[in-house]
């Protein structure tokens, strides 16, 4: 789609992903609020390269491309901020790509329950993951078959709960030793 504007979620998440079609959805990240998506489509003035659908409800505003022109006219130290998001991303995703080279599925699996975790954590609660199977699997890029065998087997070691599609982490150092192949 012709770039348009920044879009910047403000409440809920979003998943931003790319669509092939033998293989389905691969997954890049989970925008979280106060993410801004579509910056590399404004700095390449390009069209977008990636898909963005809600996971859950979500309130987003999107900044035009002339606003956005706008704003760092009169704020050129902007652009170092979405130069600084850019290179976060770049990094994310090239930890990505040494962890599905480097990695079997299963730790895999852990490392991105435990990024996952982070982003949902909320001090007086439990930690939940609320993404769908399917979801982890284009994550990680294998079947939803495969991930829901790994996700029974976390719950037996009494790692993880699943209730009612709901994830939660009862054992983050089980996880983490998972995660780094031990």
């Amino acid at each position: 789609e012709v770039f348009s504007g920044i879009v910047c979620i403000r409440e809920g998440v979003a998943k931003v992903f790319q669509t092939n079609k033998k293989k389905g959805d691969f997954i890049f990240w989970f925008a979280n609020p106060g993410d801004l998506i579509g910056v590399d489509s404004f700095i390449n003035t390009d069209a977008y390269s990636y898909s963005v659908v809600a996971v859950e409800p979500a309130k987003i505003c999107l900044i035009s491309h002339n606003d956005l022109n706008n704003i760092i006219k009169k704020k050129p130290e902007i652009s170092i901020e979405m130069i600084k998001l850019l290179c976060q991303r770049v990094d994310n995703i090239e930890k990505r790509m040494v962890s599905i080279a480097q990695k079997g599925i299963k730790e895999q699996l852990a490392e991105i329950l435990l990024l996952l975790s982070q982003k949902n954590r909320n001090q007086n609660t439990p930690i939940t993951i609320n993404y769908s199977v399917k979801d982890l699997a284009n994550i990680i890029g294998t079947t939803k078959n495969y991930i829901y065998k790994l996700l029974s087997e976390f719950s037996q070691n009494k790692i993880i709960s699943m209730e009612n599609r709901t994830l939660k982490i009862i054992d983050t150092k089980k996880l983490s030793k998972i995660s780094l192949g031990n």
